[in-house]
């Protein structure tokens, strides 16, 4: 582990010692995070074969992405390119997408329009997770083109989202966990009724039928919670604590019925999940009485309910 965190290491040009980094053969962890570093630095990198985590946030990258220069990173698992002004992944065809290369974190960054660089992360074609949390999207991303079809985990938390952006999503056919807390709900968030998500959570989110985590947490909404949710069969998470939730709890989710477990064992979930299948809510009335059908429950949150 090599951890050069905020040291305002600036540029990255030929003989600034890099090179020597390829001494380090069982090297697994890099952080270089908040330097002042630009997209040569991943030149410079390559050689580094047994590195499995590089952290570049919050650098100075702009520009393009050649998958190039990552593919002889074969080992390499998790990249961390947040807080950069990079605009697009691009690749020959004969340069293969690394193929460990399963998650992505591009927090904080501004996308307007048919953004080339979410269509372009097609390239990396073994990616699972991906964050955009904390970011800034104006219009719809992603459309029947995209690429990034594979993605079974996004995380869009803290972000301000545009006018039928969410509803894009639903060409991520294989999402198994869509991560929406703390939104900027200033915005409106088209949805079937033409609401935003303080009004209620979108009717079409039913559409999303391998989800097995929907987290919604911390965002004012101020509805029942609704009926679609009972269409989603494969869940075993639902986490809409910290809003203003009214109404009955719907029959599926007073149900202990095998069809909202986990139905995939060797899933790997990174979502913050520490009992196994705890279902947070609140309400605005009274304390239910279903509540005593829950023979199987093994976590209850109720807090914050004022």
């Amino acid at each position: 582990m090599l951890d050069l965190y905020y040291n305002n290491i600036a540029g990255c040009i030929k003989n600034e010692g890099f090179e020597m980094l390829s001494t380090l053969k069982n090297l697994e962890f890099l952080n270089l995070g908040v330097n002042k570093f630009n997209t040569n630095i991943l030149s410079s990198l390559s050689h580094l074969s047994s590195l499995k985590y590089l952290y570049l946030y919050g650098n100075e990258m702009k520009g393009r992405i050649d998958i190039q220069e990552l593919d002889a990173m074969s080992n390499l698992e998790e990249l961390n390119l947040s807080g950069n002004n990079i605009t697009k992944f691009i690749s020959s065809r004969e340069i293969r997408s690394p193929k460990n290369l399963s998650i992505l974190y591009l927090d904080d960054i501004t996308v307007e329009g048919r953004s080339m660089l979410l269509q372009s992360l097609g390239a990396l074609t073994h990616l699972k997770t991906l964050y955009l949390r904390d970011s800034n999207f104006k219009g719809t991303i992603f459309d029947q083109g995209s690429k990034v079809i594979n993605v079974k985990e996004l995380y869009l938390d803290g972000s301000s989202l545009g006018e039928n952006f969410l509803q894009s999503l639903e060409v991520l056919s294989s999402l198994r966990l869509l991560s929406l807390r703390r939104l900027n709900c200033t915005q409106p968030i088209q949805d079937l009724s033409h609401n935003n998500m303080a009004r209620g959570i979108p009717s079409w989110i039913n559409n999303f039928s391998q989800l097995s985590y929907l987290i919604l947490g911390h965002n004012n909404i101020e509805a029942k919670i609704p009926i679609q949710l009972c269409n989603l069969t494969q869940l075993s998470l639902i986490d809409l604590s910290h809003n203003h939730l009214s109404g009955p709890i719907l029959p599926c989710l007073r149900s202990t019925s095998n069809s909202y477990r986990q139905q995939d064992g060797s899933y790997n979930a990174s979502a913050p999940v520490s009992m196994d299948e705890p279902l947070e809510f609140t309400t605005k009335s009274r304390i239910p009485t279903e509540i005593g059908n829950l023979n199987e429950i093994h976590a209850l949150n109720l807090s914050h309910n004022i």
